[in-house]
């Protein structure tokens, strides 16, 4: 018999719904909250979508760099170093207490690394994107500058010419 079985249905629909209060969140509260929740529920799948083994030192350990650049992007740029701190201790506790494994300080750099990355292209498109803004506020005060001159141009030629319409009038009465 083909169908959708009752736990992934529910899984699928609290992940909706869960969506949906995200969504929610960050248009009237705060994106920042929001995003972090995000980062929060999507690295607590990782973590439990995998075993031990393969959370600390196998195939599942290079997912962990997905939270680590979105982080820089939904959060703020410097939290993609939170957030790989975070996970490097995790990951070494989880090693140490579970596996008895040292830290993995190789993984631990291609998580640096990635931060490293991240940060860098969410804090120069931060740059660029102040950067424009600063242009639109200068050419807006232009254009309001330009538009105050056109006006008084308009209303100084309007009032020349009604004076000029004033004196034909009066030599034409005459």
């Amino acid at each position: 018999e083909y169908g959708i079985p009752p736990d992934l249905l529910l899984i699928c629909l609290v992940s909706l719904a869960g969506i949906g209060l995200l969504y929610g969140l960050g248009r009237t509260i705060s994106s920042q909250l929001a995003g972090s929740l995000l980062l929060f529920f999507f690295t607590l799948t990782l973590f439990l979508g995998d075993t031990p083994q393969e959370l600390i030192g196998g195939r599942s350990s290079s997912y962990f760099i997905l939270p680590i650049m979105m982080a820089s992007m939904l959060v703020r740029p410097s939290a993609s170093f939170v957030v790989f701190a975070i996970l490097f201790v995790i990951q070494s506790v989880i090693g140490a207490a579970v596996l008895g494994y040292l830290p993995n300080f190789l993984i631990g750099t291609g998580y640096f690394m990635a931060a490293l990355i991240s940060w860098l292209s969410a804090h120069t498109l931060e740059q660029v994107i102040k950067e424009l803004r600063a242009t639109n506020q200068e050419l807006d005060q232009r254009v309001a500058e330009r538009t105050q001159t056109l006006n008084e141009t308009l209303l100084r030629e309007q009032r020349e010419s009604n004076r000029n319409r004033a004196i034909l009038h009066s030599i034409a009465d005459n």
